[in-house]
């Protein structure tokens, strides 16, 4: 009888630390995940930023074409952080006016046009990168 009760406990102990695992794995899955993103406006702009990720020995690194700069975050918080260095750059780089989406240079001269074809998208845009509409 007693021998029963042990195996049970180390059992139910057993199965406490599997299932904590689980949620502590399904937990930091989640919370790498980078944004969702609106695919043709972003696959779009994505060319003008200034942002790419590079494979390395230890992971990706994220380097800037503008300066050069590599940054190496942790492979959990690789993608918010790319997230972060393209919503900083499209804060200064994109304007919504009417319906298209007007990409700058430095110098805040226009690049490109890109038209809006949904609100969706709009929405996206303004949530995404912090923009304003203008009319």
């Amino acid at each position: 009888m007693n021998y029963s009760i042990a195996m049970t406990t180390k059992n139910l102990i057993f199965l406490s630390l599997i299932a904590g695992f689980v949620l502590l794995g399904t937990n930091a899955l989640i919370q790498s995940k980078p944004q969702e993103k609106s695919e043709r406006i972003y696959a779009a702009v994505k060319p003008y930023m200034p942002y790419k990720l590079e494979k390395t020995m230890t992971g990706y690194a994220i380097t800037s074409t503008q300066t050069q700069a590599k940054e190496k975050p942790p492979a959990s918080e690789l993608w918010k952080r790319l997230d972060q260095l393209e919503q900083l750059w499209g804060e200064q780089h994109l304007k919504i006016e009417n319906n298209d989406l007007i990409v700058l240079d430095e110098q805040k001269l226009t690049i490109t046009k890109i038209p809006i074809q949904t609100p969706a998208e709009k929405q996206w845009l303004i949530s995404f990168f912090n923009l304003s509409a203008q009319p």
